[in-house]
């Protein structure tokens, strides 16, 4: 068993639970477990928060191992499958930030220092592949906004105007990083990068950048086809999709905005089919995707306030994610601690949930486990759907066959 029980978690008894299709708690339909920082370290809100602020902390790379870098020489390594277990990895230089990734039945470790990117093999100590800064154009090392490993055995390198990617060779040690894309965000307007991710099928490159005035979210979303970067401004949250039943898989982005309501809105909109349609040009979302082909909407109810103004300006509104083994569910999760599940091909509601009362940071899909993580400022959530509770409780509910149908295909392939 991971962690506690959810039992231990007061939001996971049913008192706080809510339905959008109705009043019945829908808890039973997911299992959660809660693992407490404070199990590595007695002062690790403080540790993470500080650590998430300086944009050295990445959950996204691999949500098994969390890397924290101090003034020391090793990084401090949080095995979050394991809890309360540490591994101190020694280094010969003070290092800036770490992350990990399983890639090939291997971990591979990553480090930064202020003239390298080096890349570990969990068995050795030496490094296997590194890549000079300046070999990017880097003089200094805080010119590297951020980085993360990509789902292969690459790196994401994001500088204040480019986009680079470094394929890790075991083969070679003469390693190099090619360009992707030039950012069209000036530097002065974002500082904290908020995800990257790219398309299965490569032909999207996203970026989401947090806007200095706090917690708004800027996208560059670049198009292999056409070799030509797209702006998205003032969003709450995005994320990369691809349409569930489309042959070929068609990629969509789901993108949640303020409507002209002030509300909060999901929408889905059409990449595929904007490259199409439009001739290529460049647009700029003024009015919240309206100018792109839109699939689905929903908009939310009610809107929460935000409770912690500084971690606000380092983390998105929302946090969204498609789950890989059933891709008609789409979680959305906010800062503030709610979880809603939703249909991505409607953007219909399924259920709706507190899941806990500290800002939520990061939100990542864990595909070996089969489960949605949460790194919130005091725990570690993990989450996983119950597929025949799910379908049972849409049944009972909305009496809508084919929306249950649909959600209850998770892990049964």
């Amino acid at each position: 068993a991971l962690g506690e029980s959810s039992g231990s978690n007061p939001f996971f008894q049913g008192n706080r639970s809510r339905s959008l299709l109705g009043q019945k708690d829908p808890s039973y339909c997911l299992k959660i477990n809660s693992v407490p920082l404070a199990s590595y370290l007695p002062n690790a809100t403080e540790v993470v928060s500080k650590a998430f602020i300086k944009g050295n902390l990445q959950l996204s790379s691999y949500p098994r191992m969390l890397c924290f870098c101090n003034a020391l020489q090793n990084v401090c390594i949080w095995d979050l499958w394991k809890k309360g277990n540490t591994v101190v990895w020694p280094l010969s230089q003070v290092p800036i930030c770490a992350a990990a990734k399983h890639f090939n039945s291997q971990t591979l470790l990553c480090v930064m220092n202020d003239a390298f990117f080096q890349v570990f093999k969990w068995d050795n100590i030496y490094p296997n592949n590194q890549l000079e800064l300046s070999s990017i154009g880097i003089t200094d090392h805080r010119q590297v906004i951020n980085w993360c490993w990509l789902y292969d055995n690459s790196l994401a390198i994001i500088t204040e105007r480019s986009v680079f990617r470094w394929a890790i060779d075991d083969q070679s040690k003469d390693d190099f990083a090619v360009p992707l894309f030039e950012r069209k965000t000036e530097a002065s307007e974002t500082k904290h990068v908020a995800g990257f991710e790219v398309s299965n099928d490569g032909d999207w490159i996203m970026l989401k950048m947090l806007r200095n005035d706090g917690g708004i979210v800027n996208v560059e979303l670049y198009s292999n086809k056409v070799n030509k970067v797209f702006f998205f401004e003032g969003l709450l949250g995005a994320s990369l999709c691809i349409m569930p039943g489309s042959s070929p898989p068609s990629n969509v982005l789901s993108i949640v905005v303020v409507n002209k309501m002030c509300k909060p809105e999901l929408r889905v909109v059409d990449l595929d089919g904007a490259l199409i349609n439009k001739n290529n040009e460049d647009f700029l979302l003024m009015e919240h995707g309206e100018i792109w082909p839109l699939l689905a909407n929903y908009c939310f109810d009610d809107s929460e306030q935000s409770f912690c103004p500084r971690i606000a300006y380092f983390t998105s509104p929302y946090h969204i994610k498609q789950n890989l083994n059933n891709l008609c569910l789409l979680f959305v999760a906010s800062r503030e601690g709610s979880l809603q599940i939703h249909d991505l091909q409607s953007c219909q509601p399924l259920i709706s949930l507190k899941i806990t009362d500290r800002p939520i940071m990061e939100m990542e899909i864990d595909k070996e486990k089969r489960e949605v993580v949460f790194l919130t400022t005091a725990e570690l959530l993990r989450i996983s759907v119950l597929p025949r509770a799910l379908q049972g409780f849409i049944e009972a509910v909305s009496g809508e066959t084919e929306l249950a149908s649909r959600a209850g295909l998770l892990f049964t392939a």
